[in-house]
């Protein structure tokens, strides 16, 4: 199975956002991942539904809305007329989230469902049937600066993988948060299907081609150690 790669569109420049995708298109990124915050779940403000919809022309690729907000049931809808093909909500963010699950397939999207660093797996337990992916923070949400990842992830990508395997479900066991070059690696061998590149792993670098090409050549020394 091939890792996949998604590329944290907050991190970008957005003066040359145009250029910075096409790059990215050609080189081998699997979808643009989009940091939605609301300034209360998290201590930022991150895209917007709008600006995410005004983009949604530069690229052909999948987009993915991840929603660090309050209340996510309220905006889902307007998140998907946006272009999201997938959106992940936050366990800790509601109370009924089988039921939010339901609302985003309603909406036609993939729907997931993201952890913060100190939420267990066992949150879990009961959604795993009904959700396309898991995403879990390998640093605290809401930090947009260089974000310390935390080895405590590698265990816990560990727990959800066997988790999915168990019940053999086909969820994507997706990681973000300060993710390096070096850190790939020990991620996808821990059970990682897809990577969010932010700051540290890619926009940071003074040749985003160079950036994904490398990132590729690491999942794929990773996964070959594991066969």
């Amino acid at each position: 199975m091939q890792t996949l790669f998604a590329a944290s569109v907050l991190h970008a420049d957005f003066k040359k956002l145009p250029e910075q995708l096409r790059i990215l298109d050609v080189n081998g990124i699997n979808r643009y991942h989009f940091d939605i915050m609301d300034g209360h779940f998290v201590p930022n403000f991150g895209i917007s539904p709008a600006i995410m919809a005004s983009i949604n022309h530069l690229t052909e690729l999948p987009f993915e809305a991840h929603l660090m907000i309050e209340h996510p049931e309220q905006f889902i809808s307007m998140i998907a007329q946006a272009g999201a093909a997938s959106i992940l909500v936050h366990a800790e963010t509601t109370l009924q989230l089988r039921r939010v699950i339901g609302q985003i397939r309603k909406a036609g999207c993939r729907p997931g469902v993201a952890l913060n660093p100190t939420t267990p797996p066992d949150a879990l337990s009961y959604i795993l049937p009904d959700v396309s992916s898991v995403l879990l923070l390998s640093a605290d949400v809401g930090d947009t600066e260089h974000s310390a990842f935390s080895d405590t992830v590698l265990d816990k990508i560990r727990e959800v993988r066997d988790l999915i395997n168990d019940q053999r479900l086909a969820v994507e066991v997706m990681v973000e948060g300060g993710i390096t070059q070096e850190r790939i690696g020990p991620c996808v061998r821990a059970g990682a299907d897809v990577i969010i590149l932010g700051t540290s792993g890619l926009f940071s670098q003074p040749d985003l081609a160079a950036a994904i090409r490398a990132a590729r050549q690491s999942a794929l020394n990773a996964r070959q150690m594991l066969a």
